[in-house]
């Protein structure tokens, strides 16, 4: 096609139409978010409405909408600007929103950090140096790349007492998912280029099996407080099984991950991953399920749950300590900040002998109630999953009830129930009309009937017979016409319809004495019957009704008690959490709190200061408080244990901050404790005795610097010749009656100065009579 001359050239410019789509729903998602923010600002909340900032849910948001809507509390998924919410949801960790300055926050600051697999397994090795026994529910553990010399050794002693290979699974220290999970046989197969830290466990072969698949045990844990401690455990939870039968691990099946390794997030990606929705099938069942098949098959479930929860006490009191400290640091007391709680999940191993064994601590367990389902390659799909919904949904509920605040809990509860019975009250009210209503039209049924057998001023009564009737027509005895016409018209009825009386007596003679007699006694009879009869019909239907109401009565007052019941349940009902400490177990295992008592004197000697790190000066002050000169200890000692400590644990420290943590002061405890407290007992023994030095020390100090503080007394009165009146409140009435009874000038005061000027007066009640104050005067003369 030719242009014309002087035309410009049009270009058209290919443009990708998805890219820019894309961005426009981003806009108007964004529009949208920004507009509900404000309307959920302006919108006003009752007082008693518990709320809760999803903002920061992320995948968290389905189970909470559940929850939320079946709890009736008021959710804002954008956030809120001018006031604090009662719960605040975050599904990374507490740092997630810092702008937080009230309610309750569902994690807690530094337990991301605490749960890593080194710094887990490092506190567990350091209370198992004290507590063998007790602590042996977690398979060996080396830390790479900085324990590699020491990893390499005990594997050539332990394949020479075994006299064969042993096989050890190296996890990365913050993976998550079963990512970088990897089994090996030899010390040269670790991959120690990667950057990343690494923990390297031994493998337990001798592990438990169901249906010739291996599987792990997912179990909550609800941790509220921490100071007291208190924390629960969940009824119900998750088993998570592999997809490929189990086999010992050799050089040819050492790398198939879906036999070896229990992670869903794995597993699902597996072509035999079983999908079933049956309690006792499937790659994923409830915990519950799980314990029942172990009770069928012999095992002691009981026994078995105990183990398990005696495991999650040690675990919980034995990372306590840096817990306390990193919330001491974060949230001072005395300064307005949030509360916390948060939900952990425990991944527990079983061995063929049902020992638990502790695989690691989860500080954020998935909480998605779907799951993924490839509907074509690359394309995936959510689906809803029923049994993680019936074990998260529980779970998230009882912990919101759990730690939500009981004044507003118990004033929703009020008002619901109150709603509740007027519900109730509207109902009966309604069946009430409606009874009424149908003994209304049962009513006028029968009227109308009574009408087609009233119709032309008689009463149709029928018989037996089928065209006959006896009509009684009811007539004044005094009009002597209609008493006639009564007679004939019901002679000749009756006559008709009687058969038996044509035959047996004849007409002439004693017609008259029949028809009187029909017309007297007969007659007051069949009325009196068929009244009876009517009566009888009457009171029968009227008892229907009354059975039938009664029935609907029965079935209203059954429903309504049904409902009442379900909303009872529903506020009454168990829950799934379990209390584990402080009650059964505090007496149990109060001897293991040992290290919270070190931690303590930690907080002590670090000062005012926001850091978890103790520095030189506060070690000194450590040393000077705790008086350890006095067993021997000098400052240059301090100083240099002080400065191995630091070299020693620089590995834990990877912010690169000055000081010492508090497990490298634990370990320098530990040091002056072997050093100056050795007795020849066992290492429990000497760091009691160490400790109970120590605050016995910091106790004594406190007081003397208690002592030492200015105080401030009583000034004395001057002594004078009047009596000291102390000062009296009195209310408006007294003192004004009082100007007018003292000060007659005032009784007709012309200005308000006048009264503020003897209220002024009245203020020191160490006011002097004029005669007196003439009295002192020539006293003193």
């Amino acid at each position: 096609m030719s242009k014309a001359k002087g035309s410009k050239r049009h270009y058209w410019k290919g443009t990708d139409f998805r890219r820019e789509l894309s961005y426009r729903e981003k806009k108007v998602a964004e529009i949208k978010r920004e507009k509900m923010r404000g309307y959920a600002d302006y919108k006003p909340i009752p007082r008693y409405m518990l709320t809760v900032d999803t903002s920061f849910a992320r995948g968290n948001q389905d189970v909470l909408k559940l929850v939320l809507k079946e709890l009736g509390w008021k959710e804002f998924p954008y956030g809120r600007k001018n006031e604090s919410c009662d719960i605040h949801w975050h599904a990374v960790n507490f740092e997630q929103n810092p702008d937080v300055i009230g309610g309750k926050v569902n994690k807690f600051p530094g337990m991301s950090w605490i749960c890593s697999k080194i710094n887990l397994f490092r506190v567990l090795d350091q209370m198992r140096d004290l507590y063998p026994t007790e602590f042996n529910f977690y398979p060996r553990t080396w830390y790479l790349p900085d324990q590699l010399h020491q990893f390499t050794c005990d594997m050539r002693i332990m394949m020479e007492k075994k006299k064969s290979r042993s096989t050890f699974i190296v996890k990365p220290d913050e993976g998550s998912q079963g990512e970088g999970i990897y089994l090996i046989r030899d010390p040269l197969e670790y991959i120690c280029n990667t950057g990343r830290n690494h923990v390297a466990q031994e493998y337990l072969t001798d592990v438990f099996l169901i249906d010739k698949f291996k599987f792990d045990l997912r179990v909550y844990v609800v941790l509220t407080s921490l100071d007291p401690l208190q924390f629960y455990i969940c009824g119900e939870g998750l088993a998570r099984f592999s997809t490929i039968p189990y086999e010992n691990p050799t050089n040819k099946n050492i790398h198939e991950v879906f036999m070896h390794l229990t992670n869903y997030s794995l597993n699902k990606k597996s072509s035999t991953f079983n999908k079933s929705e049956k309690e006792d099938e499937g790659s994923k069942r409830t915990l519950t399920s799980v314990m029942a098949r172990l009770a069928r098959m012999g095992c002691d479930t009981d026994r078995l749950w105990r183990t398990i929860e005696r495991l999650v006490c040690k675990t919980v009191i034995a990372i306590l300590p840096d817990l306390k400290i990193e919330y001491q640091t974060t949230l001072p007391p005395g300064k307005p900040g949030p509360s916390c709680f948060q939900i952990l999940g425990f991944d527990i191993l079983l061995l063929r002998n049902l020992q638990p064994m502790l695989l690691e601590i989860n500080s954020g367990p998935s909480l998605r109630i779907d799951s993924e389902q490839e509907v074509s390659p690359g394309i995936v799909e959510y689906i809803p999953s029923p049994k993680d919904e019936e074990v998260k949904v529980a779970l998230v509920r009882d912990a919101l009830l759990l730690v939500a605040p009981q004044k507003k809990l118990r004033e929703l509860e009020r008002r619901r129930r109150k709603e509740r019975d007027k519900r109730e009250q509207v109902r009966k009210m309604l069946t009430m009309r409606k009874n009424m209503d149908e003994k209304e039209k049962k009513s006028e049924k029968q009227d109308r009937y009574l009408g087609y057998l009233r119709r032309d001023g008689m009463i149709h009564v029928p018989t037996n017979h089928p065209r006959s009737s006896i009509v009684i027509i009811r007539a004044d005895e005094s009009n002597e016409e209609k008493k006639l016409n009564r007679l004939d018209t019901f002679s000749q009825l009756t006559i008709r319809s009687d058969t038996k009386a044509e035959k047996d007596e004849p007409d002439e003679g004693k017609g008259g004495n029949r028809i009187e007699k029909i017309a007297e006694e007969p007659k007051e009879e069949e009325i009196d019957i068929k009244d009876q009869d009517e009566d009888m019909k009457e009171r029968d239907d009227e008892n229907v009704d009354e059975d039938k109401d009664e029935t609907d009565d029965d079935s209203s007052k059954s429903s309504n008690d049904d409902e009442r019941n379900e909303d009872d349940d529903n506020l009454k009902r168990k829950s799934c959490l379990k209390e584990l400490y402080p009650d059964p177990y505090d007496e149990e295992f109060e001897r293991l709190r040992l290290f919270e008592r070190v931690a303590d004197i930690f907080i002590t000697c670090m000062g005012v200061r926001s850091t978890h790190r103790l520095g030189p000066t506060g070690f000194r002050t450590f040393s000077r408080k705790c008086h350890l000169n006095r067993k021997g200890v000098t400052n240059a000692s301090i100083d240099i244990l002080y400065i191995d400590m630091q070299r020693k644990w620089e590995h834990v420290n990877p912010e690169r901050t000055t000081g010492l943590c508090f497990r490298g002061f634990l370990d320098a405890c530990q040091e002056i404790a072997k050093r100056k407290f050795f007795d020849g007992t066992s290492k429990l023994k000497m760091m009691e005795d160490f400790i109970e030095y120590c605050e016995s020390n910091l106790k004594a100090d406190q007081r003397v610097q208690h002592q030492s503080l200015p105080q401030l007394k009583i000034r004395r009165y001057r002594q004078t010749d009047f009596h000291y009146v102390p000062p009296v409140v009195q209310s408006v009435e007294e003192t004004v009656s009082e100007l007018y009874q003292q000060k007659p000038a005032f009784r007709q005061p012309k200005s308000a100065d006048d009264v503020n000027a003897f209220l002024k007066l009245r203020q020191n009640r160490t006011y002097v009579p004029r005669e007196l104050r003439y009295f002192t005067k020539y006293k003193n003369e």
